[in-house]
Order: structure tokens, then C-alpha cells, then sequence
């Protein structure tokens, strides 16, 4: 295991890059099944742990709580699998991207890589008996990498309407794509769907996790540590 993670972590890199500034080849379905996906599992090991990258921005959905939401939910699901799992948020444009991914493959050592890329925004109009209300139709592409075996095992495209900004949205969008990789058994030992999935505990407020975090990087004397630390602060409105 240690000697794939020397060769192959600089491509792991690139293969991340790449999937960050492309779209995949799967066709987008605005009715049910939400998702359209494909998984190439010959060769590929089980799955224990997973560095999940994403390119969520609050100018983009203007809401720190679906981030919030997403992160606990998403970190909860993959546990109940009996995968561990480490969230990264990131900016194409950064130009020291391609070092904070190999910084955290390095570090982490996932067996896997799950890419949630935002593609495609439409902004609608709800209305009900209560009154009106934006809505936000999202197109994503996904995909997971497995890292030992140094190849791209699933990818898909969904699309997802939020008429919320909040917690709420954002877990139930972190629980499908958890739900879609069971599914398409690239996850093994996750609950079924008639269990269903745990529940997440309260979330602390924004701010007040802000702060827990700032706290707690400025104990540590490990700048990578710290660094690493303030990378997982989450947005706030």
C-alpha cells in the first residue's frame, strides 16, 4: 500500500484537476431516478476510507448551512458504511490546489476519492397555498477515484431542486449520493433502504463552530495541522 501511494499520488493529483474543470459523458435527467451513473468496480478493493472534494462556494449557493448540512450528513452516512472520511472544499482557481490535495492524500491515505462538482444552476419560481418562494435546480457530476488502484470507479449526474438554503437540503443531498454509491455497490456495508440512514445530532451554530475550530488550530504547534484545520471551517452567511 505505501509503495502505490508513492507512485501514484502526483497522479492522483492530476486525475482530480482534470475532474474539476470537465464535465463526465452521462446524460442529465430532470425526472426520476435523479441520478444517472456507471461504475467500473473490476480490479478495485473495498472501500474504508474516503477524501471527499468539492467545489461548493458560498457565492455560488450564497448559504453556509447546506455546506454544514452536506458535511455532517455526508461524514455520518459514509461512517455508517464503516468508512471513514475527510471533506475538502476547493477553488479551481487556487493556485495551490494541486498541493492541498496531494498535502491531504498524503496525510489521510483514503482508498478512494469522491469528487461533488456543481455544473449547471437554474433559478425558479415555487408557489403553494403558503406563498412563493425561489427554488434552485442544481445539476452535479460525481465521480470516485480508487486511489490504489490509480482508476476512476463510478461516475454520475444528478440534479437536485432546493427550495431551502438550510441544513436540511443539504443532508438529504449528502444521504443520495451516499444511497446511489450503495446502490451501485460501489459501497459495501452501508444500511439498507428500508433501514435507513442514522440520524445526524444537533448541529452547533455556524459561528460557534468557527470559533471551535479557530481555537482549536491555535493550540496546535503542527502547521499543516493548523492549516488543515482552517480548511474545514465552514462558511457562514
Amino acid at each position: 500500500m505505501k509503495s502505490a501511494w508513492k507512485v501514484g499520488s502526483s497522479q492522483i493529483v492530476v486525475i482530480v484537476l482534470v475532474v474539476l474543470v470537465a464535465a463526465f459523458d452521462l446524460e442529465a435527467c430532470a425526472s426520476a431516478p435523479m441520478y444517472t451513473s456507471k461504475a467500473d468496480l473490476a480490479g478495485s478493493a473495498p472501500i474504508h476510507s474516503v477524501l471527499a472534494v468539492h467545489n461548493l462556494r458560498k457565492d455560488d449557493f450564497g448559504f453556509g448551512m447546506f455546506g454544514r448540512g452536506l458535511r455532517a450528513s455526508l461524514t455520518s452516512a459514509l461512517d455508517a458504511c464503516g468508512v471513514k472520511s475527510r471533506i475538502l472544499q476547493v477553488d479551481p482557481t487556487d493556485l495551490t490546489l494541486n498541493e492541498r490535495i496531494e498535502q491531504n492524500v498524503q496525510e489521510f491515505h483514503p482508498s478512494a476519492v469522491l469528487y461533488i462538482k456543481i455544473i449547471r444552476r437554474e433559478t425558479g419560481i415555487f408557489r403553494s397555498q403558503y406563498g412563493t418562494a425561489v427554488t434552485e435546480e442544481w445539476t452535479f457530476d460525481l465521480g470516485m477515484l480508487d486511489v490504489a488502484a490509480n482508476k476512476q470507479i463510478w461516475v454520475a449526474r444528478t440534479m437536485s431542486k432546493f427550495k431551502s438554503k438550510y441544513i436540511a437540503p443539504g443532508m438529504d443531498f449528502a444521504t443520495s449520493i451516499v444511497s446511489r454509491l450503495r446502490d451501485d455497490s460501489v459501497l459495501k456495508g452501508c444500511p439498507t433502504e428500508s433501514t435507513g440512514w442514522p440520524i445526524v445530532p444537533h448541529l452547533p451554530r455556524c459561528g460557534d463552530e468557527r470559533r471551535a475550530i479557530v481555537k482549536q488550530a491555535q493550540l496546535t504547534t503542527d502547521m499543516a495541522e493548523r492549516k488543515r484545520l482552517i480548511d474545514t471551517m465552514p462558511i457562514c452567511d
